[in-house]
């Protein structure tokens, strides 16, 4: 899916948060919470039910979230291996 993010927020090492606009709008953001051993990294997403009405309402919804999540477990995989190099 192409998209545009656009950056609304950026605390470095802490925050950030973006606008998501392409054939869905949405906003997403992620934390980073120091642990003991590493660092924990959380990422959510809002966006309207059913993609805002656009192609089959909801019953996209758990497509979308599915597509989603396996893109960002990729990205993360390769930002591991980035930062390990």
């Amino acid at each position: 899916v192409e998209s545009t993010l656009h950056v609304t927020e950026h605390d470095p090492s802490h925050r950030s948060v973006v606008r998501i606009d392409g054939p869905f709008k949405a906003t997403g953001s992620y934390v980073l919470e120091p642990l003991e051993r590493g660092t924990r990294f959380r990422w959510s997403m809002e966006a309207e039910r059913g993609l805002g009405g656009l192609y089959f309402g909801r019953i996209t919804d758990r497509l979308v979230t599915m597509i989603f999540r396996r893109q960002l477990r990729r990205d993360l995989r390769q930002l591991k291996h980035v930062l390990e190099r």
